[in-house]
């Protein structure tokens, strides 16, 4: 602030001295005019003082010119800019209660502005943490049968031809992501590891924080046994000690040196723990593995996504003419990485961003109404500075100067308003939101906000030299309609009206939109599952899969522990289930009815893959037939539970006892045919906001996936709390290297679910509570001012025989029509709006009628008693006293 006053004055003295300068040559210019029309009035005979004069009354005299001069060349800006804030800034000190208002008004309507486009900014707007991160594309396989949505891993062929094609990409490089376990840190944990190639870290130009990256070098044979830590796993692992670097880890019992660090700004892929080159034979083993690699490229500058995608159809062409039985039908969909990223949360971001636009724009109004108020009053100052000369447009200029200024005083404190509130925004917003760890304040947003306080101050000084350019200033300084505090005009009242009709209308649209918004949280939290969620605690513990490379034990290390732990004191049931729950994972197979459509081009099917307690843990009720038991394992005929969707949707309500049930196997995967033996409740453990889908349950020892992700679910009679650590000690009886990992309630793991509408039912319910709350202020603001007004049209009306009651509806009815009119318009604006939020919404339709009668009901009700204590101050008017000025 020092720097900018100190440039501050160096311009101004540089402007003055420059000023300075003109004026000295205009005094000598002025001279000799006057000297030469002097000479030419003595040559006709005049005195030489009579000719002096006469030349000087011809030309004004030289201050006037002055005058003239700056006129026609123009005022400095920045020196009549300069006198323009000092008189603001002492208007401000003259009227404090006023300007305390104002900036408050305002600083609730910036700051809020602010506090959201702090998130807009950290999460939509700021550029990856990576080189060129506009040109990074990911590069999506199609499969033959191509679905929305749905997409597999490109090939090791494609990322070939990519790699080859210069013209369009200028680096490709192929990405592997695993689990595994890691023994070498604090305590064995598992970790998202992702191999690979080579020029990675280069294409992406993210500089280490600790030690160096993976070069190409490293992926050659012999070299690749190196690794790269997360800033994550770097603290929660190595305690953020340099020492890590030198330190061997290993993974799956593989043998790796940590050679650095990344920031904690990087994280791509993301959900990443651990870099490791991806070798020539590495890509062999994917080859032979998968024959799938994911891909990321950079575009070559100046190439847009849609020639990068023209180049991949021919590539895609290319490799089905090579191979048509590999890759015949299938495609190559490019993606730009930042748009990726973002995708599934830029609406809702968008839309609580012009949410709070809608209360910056219901501050505007409110303050726009009191500046029109206090304009009023100064009709004889504007009348006397017209007198001496001012014109209407210097007039107008001086009130968007004072309105800008007490806009950046309110900015300021929006400022401070949003700082404060970014952690609370942080701790709301759902973990998914990337990048939501980095919101806070920065130079963008503080700029940003000083250009909303800007924006905003002519927004609402507009009002003001309206209502100043459509009034008749008066010369006389006499004037009775100064001298007496006449009412304003019928104008100024119309556009008093207006704001106020506009300001109802926006707090409405906010009513609205927050209310259905938190109906619709409401209804989630009120849904039944169809399952028990207290006294319920899940974790990871899968154990090192290169204990069981070739998945030997087909689970028998799970199923063990979950027999441990069911034993425990104070456990009431526990189960082995693949996948996490509440997940919407476990769609490993394609099921369906022998005879009918294959659910991929029908009804999306679920598979759950469970141990034989799981129905038990969760108190889910048995429709017909059995539950699972510890004899249905790997060694018996494959058996499948139904849910009463599957039987609804896949059996049209035939009984499912005894019926075959066809499982597709996926890749090298065989087919089976299951024997449906029950049929159980429907539950929603997958998305709470959906209805159940059809769902199939199999016994976790006949999955067919081996070394997939295991979780154990335990139901307690004691708090979960208390009963972790000796869940963990039975586990680790058995296996001490199985990390336990993802320790969460399953009512910990539906808030999670529901941390997204949550966030957007509290956001836009504070936001609205801000507009309303402006609105009712604006509302008794007018109306307080209007009877301050009226005060002696009210005497008369009293004193020519007017009752009390009709006063107090006569001032009731002029608040309320501009409230009843906005209303009215909001109600519309509402229903042409409730579109943009009908995808967020759950159990209540975006224009339910209850909804918006009760929020225009409860509004007209808050703006009555708004407008009451000053109607009934206007009823306590003495006529004597409001008649003696007359």
């Amino acid at each position: 602030m020092k720097a900018l006053r100190r440039a501050w004055n160096r311009l101004a003295a540089s402007l003055r001295r420059t000023e300075s300068r003109r004026d000295a040559d205009l005094a000598d210019e002025f001279e000799a005019h006057v000297s030469l029309l002097a000479e030419r009035y003595r040559q006709r005979g005049m005195s030489a003082s009579d000719a002096h004069r006469a030349a000087l009354l011809k030309f004004g005299g030289l201050e006037p010119a002055k005058e003239k001069y700056r006129d026609q060349r123009g005022i400095p800006l920045l020196d009549s800019l300069r006198q323009d804030i000092l008189y603001a800034l002492r208007g401000m000190r003259q009227n404090p209660g006023f300007t305390a208002v104002v900036v408050l008004c305002l600083a609730l309507g910036i700051g809020a502005n602010a506090a959201m486009f702090t998130v807009i900014n950290s999460v939509l707007l700021k550029p990856l943490p990576f080189k060129d991160s506009d040109r990074l594309v990911t590069i999506l396989g199609l499969p033959r049968k191509s679905q929305k949505n749905f997409w597999e891993a490109p090939s090791v062929e494609a990322y070939e031809q990519i790699k080859a094609d210069t013209a369009h990409f200028s680096d490709a490089v192929a990405v592997q992501n695993d689990v595994v376990s890691m023994t070498g840190g604090n305590e064995p944990c598992w970790a998202d590891e992702i191999e690979v190639t080579g020029e990675f870290f280069p294409m992406l130009g993210v500089a280490p924080l600790r030690g160096r990256a993976l070069t190409p070098t490293d992926a050659r044979p012999g070299h690749d046994t190196v690794a790269v830590l997360s800033y994550k796993l770097w603290r929660s692992e190595f305690g953020g000690d340099d020492s890590a670097l030198g330190k061997t880890i290993h993974l799956d019992a593989k043998s790796y040196v940590v050679i650095g660090v990344m920031p904690s700004v990087f994280n791509f892929p993301t959900y990443s723990d651990i870099w490791v080159p991806l070798s020539g034979a590495g890509m062999s083993a994917v080859d032979a593995r998968r024959a799938q690699v994911r891909l990321t490229a950079l575009l070559q500058p100046g190439v847009k996504l849609e020639q990068a995608q023209i180049a991949l159809d021919t590539i895609a062409e290319r490799l089905a003419d090579s191979n048509p039985n590999k890759f015949k039908g299938k495609g190559l969909l490019a993606s730009s990485v930042p748009h990726s990223r973002v995708q599934s949360v830029q609406k809702s971001l968008f839309l609580l961003f012009g949410a709070v636009g809608f209360v910056l724009l219901i501050a505007c109004a409110n303050v726009g109404n009191l500046f029109l108020g206090q304009s009023w009053k100064r009709q004889r100052e504007f009348s006397v500075r017209a007198a001496l000369g001012a014109s209407r447009a210097r007039l107008v200029r001086q009130l968007l100067v004072e309105s800008v200024v007490v806009a950046l005083f309110g900015g300021v404190i929006g400022i401070a308003l949003a700082a404060s509130c970014t952690g609370i925004v942080r701790s709301l917003a759902p973990v998914d939101i990337p990048r939501i760890e980095q919101v806070g304040m920065d130079w963008t947003v503080v700029l940003f906000t000083l250009g909303a306080a800007v924006t905003a101050g002519i927004l609402f000084g507009i009002v003001p030299a309206i209502q100043l350019s459509l009034s008749r200033i008066l010369p006389g300084l006499t004037s009775r309609e100064f001298s007496k505090g006449a009412t304003r005009s019928f104008a100024a009242i119309r556009l008093r009206d207006l704001l106020t009709a506009g300001e109802v209308a926006l707090a409405l649209v906010l009513l609205v939109g927050s209310t259905l918004a938190m109906r619709s949280f409401l209804s989630l939290l009120q849904i039944n599952l169809g399952f028990r969620t207290d006294h319920l605690v899940t974790m990871r513990i899968l154990p090192p899969r290169y204990k069981d490379p070739k998945g030997e034990k087909s689970f028998g290390t799970e199923l063990e522990i979950a027999r441990h732990v069911r034993a425990l004191p104070g456990v009431d049931a526990a189960t082995i289930k693949l996948h996490p729950f509440l997940a919407g994972f476990d769609l490993g197979s394609n099921f369906h009815t022998p005879g009918k459509p294959s659910p991929l081009d029908d009804v999306r099917v679920a598979i759950r893959y469970i141990d034989f307690d799981y129905f038990h843990a969760l108190s889910i009720p048995l429709v017909s037939g059995r539950f699972f038991t510890p004899a249905d394992d790997s060694s018996q005929n494959p058996i499948a539970i139904v849910n009463e969707s599957y039987v609804k949707q896949r059996m049209e309500n035939k009984n499912p006892l005894g019926e075959q049930l066809f499982e597709k196997g996926w890749g090298r995967l065989p087919d089976r045919l299951h024997t449906i033996v029950g049929e159980v409740a429907d539950v929603r453990d997958e998305d709470v906001s959906h209805p159940p889908v059809p769902t199939v349950y199999v016994p976790f020892a006949q999955s067919p996936f081996l070394n997939d992700s295991a979780y154990l679910l335990v139901r307690t009679a004691l708090p979960p709390a208390l009963m972790v650590k000796s869940i963990e000690q039975q586990v680790w009886s058995i296996d001490g290297d199985i990390p336990v990992e993802q320790v969460e309630t399953a009512d910990q793991l539906i808030a999670d679910l529901l941390a997204e509408p949550k966030f957007h039912a509290l956001l836009l319910s504070a936001f609205a509570s801000i507009g309303f709350t402006l609105a009712l202020v604006g509302i008794y603001g007018v109306v307080s001012y209007s009877v301050g007004q009226r005060t002696r049209e009210i005497g008369i009306r009293m004193a020519l025989g007017a009752q009390r009651g009709r006063v107090l509806r006569m001032v009731l009815a002029g608040g309320m029509i501009p409230v009843w009119v906005g209303i009215a318009v909001g109600v519309g604006a509402a229903l042409a709006l409730a579109r943009l939020i009908q995808s967020f919404l759950f159990g209540v339709k975006p224009t339910d009628p209850a909804t918006f009668v009760a929020v225009a009901l409860a509004f007209s009700a808050a703006a009555l008693l708004a407008c009451y204590q000053p109607a009934r101050r206007a009823t306590r008017v003495d006529p004597v006293i409001a008649l003696r000025a007359e």
